[in-house]
């Protein structure tokens, strides 16, 4: 019975089924798993990585073909509109202004009459006068006349004097109004001037009118009031020759060469000359005189 046994239980074995995996088996296939998967993907990145350096090393070969200038089309030139033809106008005449001259001489002109001076300036020098330039006037001597300048309109009378003193003489002036002046902007022959703050002043004003006033340290009055002369020549850049006769207390007084008036006057007999100008009204006054001369007698 024990032997049926034991060949019962002999025949009921299994037949040599497979080995159970043991966990050293089971450790072991992860790991080969695991390094087949990283060394998969090693060949991978190391395929990127050929691509990448592959790309890199094309990329100055690719630069170098691309140009980095950009190319600009030209656009087309528009057309230019032609310019309208104007006529041909005829040039315009021109116009050349003479410059002022002194009026004839009258035939009664004194200085016709009493032959050579005995004392002429035709100012081409400044021998006879101080030329200076101040706050509001000049005297300059320049081109062969003297020029008196006011620089800014003023009722205040301005002169200057030379230095040779006479007493009895007719004396002339040339004198020229500039080429703006209005009104009673005025300039003047100043003579028988003992002083330089005194003496007979006698004026002619840009509106056509002449006066004499007697000048002194307290201020002037009027000899012969405003007038006017046929004999005068009014308004602006005009020439007129003032002329004065002084005897003894006779005075007359001309306007190119024509006696215009006439009075007895005692204050002064005797003194230095020269010219005044008064700017009433106009900035920058410039009067111009020449051919300054005289006659004298006893």
């Amino acid at each position: 019975m024990l032997l049926a046994l034991m060949a019962g239980a002999a025949g009921c074995a299994p037949a040599s089924p497979e080995a159970a995996p043991t966990e050293v088996n089971l450790l072991e296939t992860m790991v080969a798993e695991a390094v087949e998967t990283q060394r998969e993907a090693g060949q991978e990145e190391s395929a990127n990585l050929d691509a990448t350096l592959t790309m890199a090393a094309e990329q100055p070969a690719v630069l170098a073909a691309q140009t980095l200038t950009p190319t600009i089309t030209p656009t087309a030139t528009p057309t230019a509109t032609p310019a309208p033809v104007l006529p041909t106008l005829p040039p315009l005449p021109t116009r050349t202004l003479a410059p002022p001259s002194a009026p004839d001489r009258n035939p009664d002109d004194p200085a016709l009459r009493l032959g050579d001076p005995d004392w002429v300036d035709s100012f081409d020098s400044s021998v006879n006068w101080t030329t200076f330039t101040g706050t509001n006037s000049q005297v300059e001597i320049t081109d062969g006349v003297l020029r008196y300048t006011v620089f800014e309109a003023t009722p205040a009378p301005t002169w200057t004097t030379s230095w040779p003193q006479v007493s009895n003489f007719y004396m002339e002036v040339q004198a020229q109004m500039p080429a703006a002046c209005r009104g009673k902007d005025r300039l003047g022959l100043i003579f028988r001037a003992p002083d330089p703050s005194s003496g007979y002043r006698f004026e002619i004003s840009c509106d056509g009118q002449y006066r004499l006033l007697v000048f002194g340290p307290e201020g002037a009055e009027v000899a012969v009031a405003w007038a006017s002369s046929e004999y005068l020549l009014a308004g602006p850049n005009q020439i007129n020759r003032l002329g004065v006769w002084a005897q003894g207390k006779v005075i007359a007084l001309h306007i190119n060469g024509a006696a215009v008036a006439g009075l007895e006057q005692n204050d002064y007999r005797s003194g230095t000359f020269g010219f005044s100008v008064t700017a009433e009204e106009t900035d920058y006054f410039t009067a111009v005189f020449d051919d300054l001369m005289y006659w004298t007698f006893e």
